[in-house]
């Protein structure tokens, strides 16, 4: 089930907020609950999905789990050189769990690491970049927006953050970046449902 919505309200300090996601859990809750059994079968994509359907649900229909994969072949190969060492995080920018991750980054992470690593460069790149990225003007840290190609912009550089503290389900960027050779630094809901080794 859906536990965006109780992740995010644990951490909001508005009340007003703070119930609006309480009661979008509930109806996201009892949505799910009605529609598993009007189905004939249900596919996931990570075993922890299917476990927490059989778990939470009084699910009659099918299950199985169909683990998300990266065929190689379809990769193309460029002849970029990869900036190393690089950060970039890549990722739909109006989702509001990508949002929140990367204000916790670049709050209480970022800080830390470019005064370790002064010369390292970080890079967001994604579709609908909210304005306050936009607008940042930070030393090293460069605000892309919308690129052309994903997997040549992730052959380009080396190390893909994932700095997801909210949402559930399987992040299929992950993946994506293994299969481009990069090194991926998550946090452990990030990397939900990924049979990865740490």
């Amino acid at each position: 089930l859906h536990s965006f919505p109780t992740r995010r309200s644990s951490d909001l300090k508005n009340p007003l907020k703070k119930a609006y996601l309480k009661h979008l859990f509930k109806t996201l809750k009892r949505y799910e609950l009605d529609i598993y059994n009007v189905v004939d079968g249900i596919a996931s994509i990570s075993y922890i999905d299917s476990d927490s359907i059989i778990k939470q649900t009084r699910c009659s229909v099918p299950i199985t789990t169909i683990p998300i994969g990266i065929d190689l072949s379809k990769i193309p190969k460029t002849n970029l050189k990869r900036e190393f060492p690089s950060l970039f995080h890549l990722g739909s920018m109006d989702w509001i769990p990508n949002q929140e991750g990367i204000k916790w980054f670049l709050n209480d992470i970022w800080p830390a690491v470019s005064k370790e690593f002064p010369d390292l460069q970080l890079y967001l790149a994604g579709r609908n970049m909210p304005e306050w990225l936009k607008k940042m003007n930070a030393s090293h840290i460069y605000v892309e927006g919308e690129i052309e190609n994903a997997y040549h912009y992730m052959q380009s550089k080396s190390i893909l953050v994932v700095p997801l503290l909210l949402g559930s389900g399987m992040r299929v960027k992950i993946i994506e970046g293994m299969a481009c050779g990069n090194t991926v630094i998550s946090t452990t809901i990030g990397a939900e449902g990924i049979m990865y080794t740490n």
